[in-house]
């Protein structure tokens, strides 16, 4: 396999994650187009687009305007574990994620 093939290949990065006062989900890292078309986006875009089932499969959908109104009736501080999850194990820092 050439090194261009094994830097492609993979299954996505995901990581259990204890959420105060409620189950624990899986959330999985962006990919780097999803990273670079979310650049800006709300907490609750961000929560859509990386909470996900054992297999990496999305809940939610980010670009659904009723999963988002969803998110946006949840406790800040389960939005806000899972988004910064997401920070960590995508590599970046909550400033490089807005900008």
């Amino acid at each position: 396999m050439s090194t261009r093939e094994e830097l492609l290949e993979g299954a996505p990065i995901i990581e259990k994650v204890e959420l105060p006062g409620a189950k624990s989900v899986w959330v999985r890292a962006l990919m780097q187009d999803e990273a670079e078309h979310l650049k800006g986006a709300s907490d609750s875009k961000f929560f859509a687009a990386v909470v996900c089932g054992e297999n990496g499969n999305r809940l939610f959908d980010p670009n659904d305007p009723s999963d988002i109104a969803l998110i946006g009736k949840m406790p800040a501080a389960r939005v806000r574990k899972v988004v910064q999850a997401m920070l960590r194990i995508s590599g970046f820092t909550e400033e490089t994620a807005k900008n």
